[in-house]
């Protein structure tokens, strides 16, 4: 919980000091890394993936959860 409230804090100063989204995630890296090392090896394995992850490929991702592609309106036939 102590972490988790650190992280919105350092998060939201990040926030009111001007920082782009990517600089905010890149700047998280470190902490996100270091939650994973409490981890078992597996999911150790899984956390550090996704801890890593680029932001251009985190943000397709997100992007493509928040706005599906839509299809086309009318529909075709």
């Amino acid at each position: 919980m102590r972490k988790l409230a650190i992280a919105a804090i350092s998060l939201l100063g990040l926030g009111l000091s001007g920082c782009t989204n990517e600089q905010i995630y890149d700047a998280l890296g470190d902490w996100r890394r270091s939650t994973c090392t409490e981890m078992d090896a597996e999911d150790r394995a899984r956390c550090l993936a996704e801890a890593n992850k680029p932001y251009g490929v985190y943000k397709n991702e997100r992007d493509a959860v928040i706005k599906p592609e839509r299809p086309s309106y009318p529909p075709s036939p």
